[in-house]
């Protein structure tokens, strides 16, 4: 399944979080979203602690100190890793094979 992200919002959530928020809906194409993008995240992001999806958001939770070693001096954390963050969600995911099983039932 290829999403391409058209709406979301990233907050702050605190001095080592921020939020990114894909709307305030319930939508079962959001949450399929919202799980490979939490995905996506703990796998590329450096310094991160935990990335915890919702049903139509993402929380991640950063290691402050660790973090700011790797922006540069002219940007705060937050607006380095929100500008990581934007170039993951512009990449389209990877298509996964959804795990199918066979039930046999007798007649």
């Amino acid at each position: 399944m290829e999403f391409t992200t058209t709406a979301y919002h990233i907050s702050s959530l605190g001095d080592t979080a921020l939020l990114i928020d894909f709307g305030n809906k319930i939508d079962e194409n959001i949450n399929k979203e919202v799980i490979a993008r939490a995905r996506q995240l703990k796998e590329s992001l450096t310094a991160i602690v935990e990335v915890v999806p919702a049903y139509s958001s993402v929380s991640v939770y950063f290691d402050l100190f660790k973090l700011k070693k790797q922006t540069p001096k002219n940007k705060l954390v937050y607006e380095h890793l929100k500008e990581a963050i934007e170039q993951l969600l512009l990449q389209p995911l990877p298509q996964e094979e959804q795990e199918q099983s066979l039930i046999k039932i007798p007649v």
